[in-house]
């Protein structure tokens, strides 16, 4: 059997709004990263729930990564409870339900498949310090999505 990765939180979802995919779609992509028993999974809601402004390109996917150095004044109950280690994640955003069919495709065909490459790049010391992420933004007026990276 196939890794999945855990759900950590989902959010309840409301009106017309859909998650693109579901963990066992994201496990089946991600199965070769070398992070894929360290990720962690998250369900939310969009920032921008009025109608009109979900209009211009927003988030579907974002993986994330954290990591932040140990220095004199860290606290140390965060140490041991892993403030301080690094952390990778994803967080699927809820879409509005009648595009949700065209924003999977996307997602599993092109966003996907280059979160992965994202996740599977060499990294530098330089590169883990900090925050970092690869977001999937949906444009509906276009159809189509952009990666971006920071």
């Amino acid at each position: 059997m196939k890794y999945v990765i855990p759900t950590r939180y989902k959010a309840r979802l409301f009106g017309n709004l859909s998650y693109p995919v579901g963990a066992e779609i994201l496990s089946e992509g991600l199965q070769e990263v070398p992070q894929i028993s360290g990720l962690s999974l998250s369900f939310t809601l969009p920032s921008l729930l009025h109608p009109t402004e979900m209009n211009s390109p927003y988030r579907i996917l974002v993986a994330e990564y954290n990591s932040h150095p140990v220095v004199l004044s860290s606290n140390k109950k965060f140490m041991e409870d892993g403030w301080y280690d690094e952390n990778w994640g994803l967080t699927v955003f809820a879409v509005k339900r009648q595009v949700k069919p065209l924003v999977k495709k996307f997602l599993v065909h092109d966003g996907l498949p280059r979160v992965k490459k994202w996740l599977m790049a060499e990294r530098t010391p330089v590169w883990k310090y900090g925050r970092k992420t690869c977001c999937v933004l949906f444009d509906e007026k276009k159809e189509s999505i952009v990666v971006q990276e920071d």
